[in-house]
């Protein structure tokens, strides 16, 4: 998406293959569209949105639940008619404040539906995203990290958490309607993901360089520190090693699995070279 009064890129469209030529958008384009939605679906999946969580304290506003069932539903109308499958928007940036809600509860459902919506416009994250999703079909989890050296692993944290880490056809995790940690405002699942289960977080850092390593979950802090989501991975390989490693700015995708070996074989058909950063 484009600001009205500049050039610079906002909100952007991955095009499927049907459509190469997807264009961004700009940001009035966009609102003019989301603008002639009606509320009542939008009502409704809010109203399940609630339900699901039901057991859960509620710790945002309801108005927020609303405004972002919305925005979901004018992410999906964008998807259709452009025929994209992927959305980025810079939503902590150029874009901050500029969109009815923000884009976290839309993204989710993008992710769930087998789509992709990525977080703060990060190209390098969305080419990864649609790698191990294209190989797993699974959705992946952006994320911020933390080390934590005691078990040997990391914490990996960001407020926006997908339901379906297990595709679209797989059960959804258990959640709790927040706001977004750092901004105090807004609408996002804090999600639990599944402690036991096997994980692969990589980045495409080059056009011939894939980064990556792999890990189990250990645990899912419950805690108001760092962004809403958050899993603890024990790492495989050295933990230290990992943070000593670690460039290319913050941002990885971790997806349920281990990918390694379609990973290997990816990389070899493309000439890219696999780095473990473990």
């Amino acid at each position: 998406m484009k600001n009205d009064d500049c050039s610079t890129h906002h909100l952007a469209l991955l095009p499927s293959t049907s459509n190469p030529n997807a264009p961004g958008l700009n940001r009035r384009s966009f609102m003019i569209r989301s603008s002639v939605l009606a509320g009542g679906c939008a009502l409704c999946m809010g109203s399940e949105a609630l339900f699901a969580a039901r057991n859960e304290p509620l710790d945002t506003k309801l108005v927020e639940i609303f405004k972002s069932c919305k925005l979901v539903l004018a992410f999906q109308k964008v998807l259709d008619e452009e025929q994209a499958t992927v959305l980025l928007v810079d939503c902590y940036g150029s874009m901050y404040r500029k969109l009815p809600a923000f884009p976290c509860v839309g993204f989710v459902r993008l992710n769930n539906l087998g789509f992709g919506g990525i977080c703060e416009s990060d190209l390098s994250c969305a080419m990864t995203y649609i790698l191990l999703q294209g190989l797993s079909g699974r959705p992946g989890f952006i994320s911020d990290p933390t080390m934590d050296e005691s078990v040997n692993g990391i914490i990996l944290a960001h407020c926006l958490g997908t339901l379906k880490m297990d595709g679209p056809d797989g059960k959804s995790a258990p959640y709790r309607l927040r706001t977004i940690m750092e901004r105090q405002e807004g609408c996002v699942p804090q999600v639990f993901m599944r402690v036991g289960q096997k994980v692969t977080q990589a980045l495409l850092a080059e056009p011939d360089q894939l980064i990556y390593f792999t890990g189990a979950i250990i645990g899912t802090p419950d805690t108001d520190r760092s962004c809403r989501t958050k899993i603890t991975v024990q790492v495989d390989g050295d933990a230290t090693k990992l943070w000593q490693n670690w460039s290319r700015g913050l941002h990885r995708v971790t997806c349920y699995g281990d990918l390694t070996g379609d990973l290997r074989r990816f990389c070899r058909f493309k000439e890219i070279q696999m780095v473990n950063e473990a």
